[in-house]
């Protein structure tokens, strides 16, 4: 609950996204499988995908996501090789094959922070959307 600063709030926002859950009623699971989601929210209903080309935008994100990544990854190998031509190109296959299996976790989060941004910033934003004050996660208003 809200203890009038807005904190606690705010810190179950971010849980909620790090738990990948609807970002009006912060309890329903997103994702039904590693990259299936479900078409809408289990608990309030709330459609996670509004028009098609919707997640265009996830896109972005997800690019914003894999980039600092893939840069780590590599900076940190980077540190501890020899530093020549041939290592730099052993060190960019040995970056892609270490970045792959994050590809599924990137493409989740990045959709999931799509949502969270078109939930806070979105048109939809102050027509009557929000979950009741209760924390119920009831239906629209």
């Amino acid at each position: 609950m809200d203890e009038g600063n807005g904190q606690a709030h705010r810190i179950s926002r971010i849980g909620a996204m790090l738990r990948m859950r609807c970002p009006r009623c912060l309890r329903g699971k997103l994702f039904r499988g590693l990259l299936d989601m479900w078409e809408r929210c289990p608990v309030c209903g709330l459609r996670f995908e509004r028009e098609t080309g919707y997640f265009t935008g996830a896109m972005y994100t997800s690019f914003l996501i894999a980039l600092p990544l893939v840069f780590a990854i590599f900076g940190v190998m980077w540190l501890f090789s020899s530093r020549t031509l041939l290592a730099a190109e052993v060190l960019l296959l040995v970056t892609t094959v270490l970045f792959v299996p994050l590809v599924p976790l990137v493409f989740r989060y990045s959709r999931v922070l799509w949502m969270y941004f078109d939930w806070r910033f979105g048109p939809d934003r102050g027509a009557g959307t929000d979950p009741p004050p209760d924390g119920s996660g009831g239906a629209p208003l």
